[in-house]
């Protein structure tokens, strides 16, 4: 029996040995201590759009066109996460919300807040859309659609 807790204790050691090391090699993959100058890991955004919108495909490769025009070096990846399942995932980095669900994102510590400066055209918006979008005087969304008919 006791040979048997030794190879146990000898296993357990060598796994939690491999673990730290795959932890370091990651700290320093992330960190690209080891990288040479000049190059870097290519950028990728994870983003989710609103999946109710009629031509959703279209209304998505528009968006990417338009992104690849201003910022050809920053990749879109596109994530089918629905905003009304209200966990958002760790890595999704923008992503479409119903307003009436931000009081509830930014209460989980999922929204950063926003300046005007940060939106283009901020002046363009409908300014009761616009003030919709704050919360204690800070922007932490930019209104995207309405969803009814506006003259």
């Amino acid at each position: 029996m006791k040979i048997k807790r030794n190879k146990l204790k000898v296993i357990l050691k060598v796994i939690l040995i491999v673990s730290l090391c795959l932890l370091v090699c990651l700290g320093i993959y992330k960190t690209g201590i080891f990288r040479k100058k000049g190059t870097s890991d290519p950028v990728t955004l994870n983003v989710s759009l609103y999946k109710s919108l009629p031509h959703y495909d279209s209304f998505e490769k528009t968006v990417e066109e338009c992104w690849n025009e201003k910022h050809p070096d920053i990749k879109l990846n596109f994530s089918d996460w629905d905003c009304y399942s209200g966990i958002v995932p760790e890595d999704l980095d923008v992503f479409v919300l119903d307003s009436i669900t931000l009081d509830s994102f930014l209460q989980k510590g999922c929204l950063l807040a926003l300046s005007e400066e940060d939106i283009q055209d901020y002046d363009d918006l409908i300014p009761s859309f616009a003030e919709e979008c704050r919360v204690n005087g800070q922007i932490y969304a930019i209104p995207q659609l309405l969803c009814t008919e506006l003259l």
